[in-house]
């Protein structure tokens, strides 16, 4: 049941944000093109707010299973290799990401310093967002990996 209202709670962060996004873009294209008055702020905040709802979503709302993959070569194994290629795409992917988080947390922190060009949001927003995004979906991988090797590993592996 905790984990029910978790996972609603994150589904509905990551509806805010599109929503606050949709608002932002409704904005623009008012001053835009009804008052013939753009405005440089809202497209800098689209940007960003797009980046931190991308990463939320993907981070906590969708599930591994749903994510873009290339497929070719796992849909023509049968169960038990679609399996064994899970674990073989999900381990090699934790390994990547986890070596490369450090460098992805030391460039966040630098880019603390500096901010956007009109709004001056500091850039260890979008860098740090992508920072907790790569440590939230090791986690999810390693998870993912532990399922595999268990007995319900059906539900783990996608279907054709």
């Amino acid at each position: 049941m905790k984990l029910a209202r978790l996972r609603a709670a994150l589904d509905a962060v990551a509806g805010a944000l599109f929503v606050f996004l949709f608002l932002l873009f409704l904005v623009e294209v008012f001053f835009r093109y009804v008052l013939d008055s753009p405005i440089s702020w809202s497209i800098e905040l689209i940007m960003v707010s797009f980046i931190l709802m991308m990463f939320w979503t993907l981070t906590f709302s969708v599930p591994l299973r749903r994510h873009v993959a290339f497929t070719v070569v796992r849909d023509l194994l049968p169960p038990g290799g679609r399996r064994v290629f899970a674990l073989a795409v999900n381990a090699v992917c934790v390994l990547i990401l986890a070596v490369s988080l450090p460098g992805v947390v030391s460039i966040a922190l630098y880019e603390r310093r500096e901010g956007t060009a009109i709004l001056r949001i500091p850039l260890i927003v979008t860098y740090g967002a992508f920072a907790v995004f790569v440590a939230a979906y090791v986690i999810r991988l390693v998870i993912s990996v532990i399922s595999l090797l268990g007995r319900n590993w059906r539900a783990e592996v996608p279907e054709t």
